[in-house]
């Protein structure tokens, strides 16, 4: 009985986590605009790895939380390809941005003048202050 009740319990932690890595996924879209795959990815990791372990000894909810952790890692890679150049744009202002900022010791504004989005080959910004 200790063993099952012990399975259970992975189970029921890996379909948490597969739930957590889930929203985590979302998140970007809902209105925080951070990378948040470096902590996704990991969760979504441990979330499968779990669920295979209790699904092997016929936990249920292992067998959803591995099924979950799969989509989730599924989806992630396929955002991570199609988005990364709109993230690297994006990072790349705000990090221009506070770059500026702490040398010049005043608020500036970024304006992009070519992106990689846009067809260019490279990116330039423009920086007033």
């Amino acid at each position: 009985m200790l063993e099952k009740d012990e399975h259970t319990c992975i189970g029921i932690a890996s379909l948490i986590l597969g739930i957590v890595g889930i929203i985590l996924m979302f998140l970007p879209w809902i209105g925080l605009f951070f990378r948040i795959d470096i902590l996704t990815i990991p969760i979504t990791i441990i979330a499968t790895v779990l669920g295979y372990f209790a699904w092997k000894y016929g936990d249920y909810y292992g067998y959803v939380g591995f099924l979950i952790g799969i989509i989730t890692l599924i989806f992630m890679i396929i955002i991570l390809i199609l988005t990364t150049p709109v993230y690297f744009e994006i990072g790349s202002v705000g990090f221009n941005k506070q770059l500026f900022e702490i040398i010049l010791d005043k608020p500036v504004n970024i304006e992009i003048v070519k992106s990689i989005i846009n067809g260019s080959d490279s990116c330039e910004f423009i920086v007033k202050f």
